[in-house]
């Protein structure tokens, strides 16, 4: 994560902090793809974020936990690298604004920050229409909607050979997540966190005598219904 946006980061922390508390936003996941998910590969889970169309957004930075249920730690972890093209969806939050994206195609950075053991992610980003030059910036605030917009878009991985489930949620701890409007006012998420299952890589394939058993059955049975319907009585030797 690059030292303006860090910077960018502290400054609407504590603006945030000063204001008032303003209205709510929703943020949900989507399920993963593929669901499940197969051990020892990577899935992709999108982020979803909606509300009062009243209400405008100009910044986040949003932190994603991963925790084991059933699995064994580090079992499900944010994969390293992320994939950042979905800034320029047509469904993303700041499609055209965002600064995130402008970076990525100037200095090939991308917005996210991974904790050491790769169970906390982190990702921001924040309006700006280019009208002003750096470090100045134009804010250019979107207006919620009650049609989700995509926030962000997971990449995880998981360990070969483990099944397990794993909760992956979003901090609301305010230090760590922040939404916040135009004028700095602090947006409360409600989320519910969603639970990730990982199946067996290793599918379940017949021996080959097994097979073998099931064939020589199948065409024994088949000679005798074969023979009972030319009145022959069935012999199988």
């Amino acid at each position: 994560m690059g030292m303006c946006f860090r910077f960018v980061v502290g400054v609407f922390i504590l603006a945030t902090c000063l204001s008032k508390i303003d209205a709510g936003i929703m943020v949900t996941f989507s399920q993963s793809s593929p669901n499940p998910i197969v051990a020892g590969s990577t899935a992709t889970i999108d982020v979803l974020l909606s509300g009062d169309p009243a209400d405008t957004l100009d910044f986040y930075l949003a932190e994603f936990l991963i925790t084991p249920e059933t699995g064994p730690v580090n079992g499900m972890q944010f994969a390293d690298p992320q994939d950042y093209s979905y800034l320029n969806a047509d469904t993303y939050v700041f499609k055209g604004v965002s600064r995130s994206y402008f970076d990525l195609l100037s200095a090939g950075s991308g917005p996210g920050s991974l904790s050491p053991d790769q169970t906390r992610y982190s990702v921001g980003d924040y309006t700006d229409d280019l009208s002003q030059a750096p470090p100045g910036r134009g804010q250019a605030p979107v207006n919620m909607s009650a049609t989700p917009f995509l926030l962000a878009r997971i990449l995880i991985r998981t360990a070969p050979a483990i099944a397990g489930t794993y909760t992956l949620s979003l901090s609301t701890d305010p230090s760590h997540t922040v939404f916040a409007d135009k004028d700095g006012m602090d947006l409360i998420p409600d989320t519910t966190p969603i639970l990730l299952t990982v199946g067996s890589s290793f599918a379940s394939v017949p021996e080959p005598t097994t097979s073998l058993a099931s064939a020589a059955c199948l065409f024994a049975a088949l000679l005798r219904r074969g023979r009972s319907r030319n009145g022959r009585t069935p012999h199988i030797s």
